[in-house]
């Protein structure tokens, strides 16, 4: 999943090299996401070129990724934490999705709208999901009309079907779900949403705690500090990824997490006031603030928030004995 939402989809969606480029990338990408799948992947087949070779590549991914999740039997929820609706992601830039660059003409996939289940979007994700029992050809012809109409908007759609669709939002990011309870919009077709399970709270702690290594690399990416891109970062993204990394802190060192971004932000508030006023300062002065002392005061901070978390891990050294 992981090598599919972040090199193979923004793969088949670019733009700018030779078409035989791209194709040789993404076939490198199938095999090898169709390796960790358990699915063959017949390299030298096809008889299909340009867009059409990208689709019928994508077509065998997403075969191959809901074949593999069929395999997994999803845990029924445990009780352990029931929660209210809320976002996760409430305080994203939604000026971003609302754009003029983000506006979808759907009457662009009319051609293929008997052959979606659902559209659904929200500020910082939109998810296509495809009908089950369409042929091949059928499924193949709907990605490459997908791939024209969204290859120029900066959110790309997540294509899959309802079975990864399920596998997504219950165990690869739960996050997700508590993001789509809070606000949805269903472009056409059924709302599939309200067909997940709340996802097991077991979910939520391995999600987080997977975003450990992020966290503590984040300060070394150096260009999302320079004084030419500060403000473009502190506009788009640093909100959203600074307080997750505030929420992995609380659950390492104060074991709390709530699925719902409000109640976590404010138990940050009661733990890490400090922190908290640091991270609204940034927010709210960025444009009063000259670009070395924004920069400065922004990767300040996340080193020292990684330094923190990096000092809550478990020593390995003690685990072991």
């Amino acid at each position: 999943m992981t090598n599919y939402l972040e090199y193979f989809i923004p793969k088949f969606f670019s733009e700018g090299n030779p078409e035989f480029i791209t194709s040789a990338e993404l076939s490198r990408l199938s095999s090898k996401i169709l390796k960790y799948a358990g699915s063959p992947f017949n390299r030298n087949t096809s008889k299909q070129t340009g867009s059409k070779r990208r689709a019928e590549l994508f077509y065998s991914v997403f075969k191959g990724l809901e074949s593999s999740v069929r395999n997994i039997k999803l845990p029924a929820f445990s009780g352990e934490k029931d929660f209210k609706q809320d976002s996760f992601l409430t305080d994203v830039n939604t000026n971003e999705f609302n754009s003029e660059d983000q506006k979808i003409d759907l009457s662009k996939l009319n051609k293929c709208r008997d052959k979606i289940d659902s559209f659904i979007v929200s500020f910082t994700i939109k998810f296509i999901i495809l009908k089950e029992e369409i042929k091949p050809e059928e499924t193949i012809d709907c990605i490459d009309t997908i791939q024209k109409v969204f290859n120029k908007q900066k959110i790309k759609p997540i294509i899959l079907s309802f079975a990864i669709f399920e596998y997504y939002l219950r165990i690869y990011n739960p996050f997700i779900y508590s993001q789509l309870l809070d606000g949805r919009e269903v472009l056409f077709g059924e709302d599939l949403f309200l067909k997940v399970k709340q996802p097991d709270y077991y979910f939520y702690r391995k999600s987080l705690i997977e975003e450990t290594s992020n966290v503590l690399l984040f300060p070394q990416k150096k260009s999302l500090f320079l004084q030419n891109s500060i403000r473009h970062f502190i506009q788009n993204g640093f909100n959203s990824k600074v307080k997750r990394g505030l929420f992995l802190k609380l659950y390492l060192e104060k074991s709390i997490l709530e699925p719902g971004f409000n109640r976590c932000f404010d138990e940050c508030k009661k733990s890490y006031p400090q922190y908290v006023q640091q991270i609204n300062d940034i927010i709210n002065n960025y444009n009063l603030v000259n670009e070395d002392q924004l920069s400065f005061n922004t990767y300040n901070l996340l080193k020292n928030f990684s330094s923190d978390i990096n000092k809550s891990l478990p020593d390995p050294a003690k685990t072991q004995n």
